[in-house]
């Protein structure tokens, strides 16, 4: 029986919520650190401390060779996996690949007054639009492959789907999903469809879509969840196992709240496909 991606289901492989729990000493070490980067990329709308200290754990949990950024913008993220990498100290890349220039321009220039250079080498900072850019190239070698899924649109979707996950499927990967949050532990969006009229596209965070107990206002979700539903797999909630791991047990929740601002709710989800056993159903790559 296929399982809808938003099911009960046993524990997936890998937990963030545990990776956070397991992280905590090392979150406590590199506290004034994180909170010095993420304050000096600035822009913290975007990716909150919590969240910018949820990245940094689940990358330490995961040790990826290869770290492939699908969305930078401002480069809150960038930072925090710049950060796991020099904490793992095992040579692991960075691929950066988005179309927006502040990284370039104004963040790593803030960054470089904190940073020596060399803590800048495991980047690969390419600005371009994603679908024109050579991702099969620039994933060779990777042998344990962590994505970050954050650009928005059906042809960074594509790219995702038809490119990526066929060359990482039979590897060691995780896939992260910002703008996607779990309505079991946030309010769900207040504003209903009959207001705006059948969901067609993101139209900024004013719009969601409701899929089981998934919201978004951004396209991804949509292609996510059919690819999974296909593969047998799962859209993992990270609030779900944060709360599972932390949030239900009291005394684990007040160690983490010692943290400070690097503890909180996380709004963002994930899944691999190394849960299930092949074989993998990929769209048509039609670039």
């Amino acid at each position: 029986m296929t399982r809808f991606p938003g099911e009960a289901h046993e524990q997936p492989i890998f937990s963030v919520g545990q990776a956070y729990w397991n992280q905590r000493q090392r979150l406590a070490e590199r506290r004034s650190e994180l909170e010095q980067l993420h304050e000096a990329v600035g822009h913290p709308g975007d990716l909150w401390l919590c969240q910018f200290a949820q990245f940094y754990a689940t990358a330490l949990e995961f040790q990826p060779d290869m770290i492939v950024e699908l969305g930078r913008g401002w480069g809150n993220s960038t930072a925090a996996f710049l950060a796991a990498i020099d904490a793992l100290g095992e040579g692991a890349r960075l691929v950066s690949l988005c179309r927006s220039r502040e990284w370039r321009t104004v963040t790593r220039r803030l960054l470089e007054d904190m940073k020596p250079e060399g803590w800048f080498e495991p980047l690969e900072h390419v600005e371009a639009e994603i679908p024109t850019i050579d991702v099969k190239g620039r994933l060779k070698g990777g042998k344990r492959v962590l994505v970050l899924w954050d650009a928005h649109g059906y042809d960074v979707a594509e790219v995702v789907l038809a490119r990526i996950m066929p060359m990482i499927a039979e590897r060691p990967h995780l896939v992260i999903m910002h703008d996607i949050q779990d309505d079991r532990y946030h309010r769900a969006p207040a504003r209903l469809c009959e207001e705006k009229g059948i969901w067609r596209s993101h139209e900024g965070h004013q719009h969601h879509i409701k899929i089981g107990h998934f919201s978004s206002a951004v396209e991804q979700m949509i292609s996510a969840l059919d690819f999974l539903t296909r593969n047998g797999a799962h859209l993992e909630s990270a609030d779900h196992e944060i709360h599972r791991e932390i949030a239900s047990r009291p005394e684990r929740e007040e160690e983490m709240k010692r943290l400070g601002g690097l503890y909180g709710e996380a709004c963002w989800c994930y899944f691999s496909l190394n849960e299930v056993s092949g074989p993998f159903t990929f769209p048509k790559w039609r670039g």
